[in-house]
């Protein structure tokens, strides 16, 4: 994540801007955690079938 930019702010389409970039990186960071425990939970059903037909 960038550094606060607060300090160097002059005008109310900077903080637009700003905001808009922190909302992106925050549904990225939300987006990727979703896709790695996706993928977790594939391998772990692709390399152990006999476990999940068993429960």
């Amino acid at each position: 994540m960038p550094p606060d930019l607060s300090p160097h702010l002059q005008a109310e389409e900077c903080n637009i801007l700003i905001n808009l970039l922190k909302e992106s990186h925050k549904n990225y960071m939300e987006k990727r955690i979703k896709s790695r425990e996706h993928g977790n939970a594939m391998r772990k059903r692709l390399f152990n079938p006999l476990e999940e037909s068993e429960k």
